[in-house]
This record gives C-alpha cells, sequence and structure tokens, in this order.
C-alpha cells in the first residue's frame, strides 16, 4: 500500500525524499493556503450571486450575507482546532521511558493496551471503544508488535494521531518487526 506512511520508512522512494514530520508540516500548511484559497474565492462567487438578484443588491444586504458567510467560515476554522477524541490515558509510565518488549507484552488487554509501532510504544487503551475499524482490530495486538498492520491500514494522519498517546520507546534495537 503506497501511502503518506511510507515516508517512515527511510529505505523507501517517499522516505527518501522528506520525513514523515515534513511531509505533516508540509501537509498542514497547504491545507491552510487551501482554505484561503477557498475563502477567498466563494467569497467572490457569493458576491456575484447577491449582484444578480434585485433585492440582494443592497448595500446593507449583502454586507448581511457576507459577514455570516465570514463568521461562519471562522466558525469552522477555530472547530478544526478543537482536539477530538478522549485523548490518551494516563499511564503508569512517563512519556519517553524506555521499555522492553516483555514490559510491553504485559499490557495486552482491552483494559490495559499497549502497542510498537517502529520502535515507540503507545497506550491505545482509551482508542479501543472509538477506534473506526472496530474494538477487535486493536484487542488483537494489545501487547504486541502492530507496526506490520498498522501501516498497512492508516494514513499519514492517523500516525500522527497515534502519536498523542506515546508513552515511550523500546529500549533495545527491535530487528524486524513481526507481520501481522
Amino acid at each position: 500500500m503506497l501511502s503518506g506512511l511510507a515516508m517512515n520508512y527511510p529505505s523507501s522512494l517517499l522516505g527518501s525524499i522528506m520525513s514523515g514530520e515534513t511531509a505533516r508540516k508540509v501537509h498542514l500548511v497547504s491545507a491552510y493556503l487551501f482554505i484561503g484559497l477557498f475563502y477567498v474565492h466563494a467569497t467572490a462567487g457569493i458576491y456575484l450571486i447577491l449582484e444578480r438578484f434585485e433585492r440582494l443588491r443592497e448595500a446593507k444586504t449583502r454586507k448581511a450575507v457576507l459577514s455570516a458567510w465570514t463568521l461562519g467560515i471562522a466558525v469552522l476554522l477555530l472547530l478544526s482546532l478543537v482536539p477530538h477524541g478522549n485523548g490518551p490515558m494516563p499511564s503508569s509510565v512517563s512519556a519517553g521511558t524506555l521499555l522492553t518488549v516483555q514490559e510491553v507484552a504485559r499490557h495486552n488487554t482491552e483494559n490495559d493496551c499497549w502497542i510498537i509501532v517502529g520502535n515507540d510504544v503507545y497506550n491505545v487503551t482509551s482508542l479501543i471503544d472509538v477506534h473506526s475499524g472496530g474494538r477487535e482490530a486493536i484487542i488483537r495486538y494489545c501487547g504486541t508488535n502492530a507496526t506490520g498492520v498498522f501501516f498497512e491500514k492508516h494514513d499519514q494522519n492517523d500516525y500522527y494521531v497515534l502519536g498523542t498517546y506515546y508513552i515511550g520507546t523500546i529500549g533495545e534495537p527491535m530487528i524486524k518487526p513481526k507481520k501481522m
């Protein structure tokens, strides 16, 4: 599967061009540029529509309609900045802790679920009930290395969201992730 996640593998073609973090930043800047362009073009279109109708040509009416449009866009932009979901659950370890594969393996239930993606460990317990792929899609990988399946089924935005659940890194090098 070719996705933005290929950039997280330095040996991939995309990974050799730019890192996943750089791609995320480029995507974010591009999105905000698009929003500005969309707003300007849509405003011009609304203005042209207002000019076509006799009773909408009044300056007061145009000002009210364009103000409502601008307020609506501002509200949508503000809503896009509000975090979604429940966020990560508190963990018994502090972020950045070095962990072992054996320690992660002990967190293998739906009430205490850690997974490994790459060399990083994530506490995804609170994600189980809101995961769009269903509860079982996560529960079957609790306490294991889910790198392969994660990269097969998720895009760059999902990888960024997963980062909010980060709790540590595997201390010993991971030779090769298991295919799930």
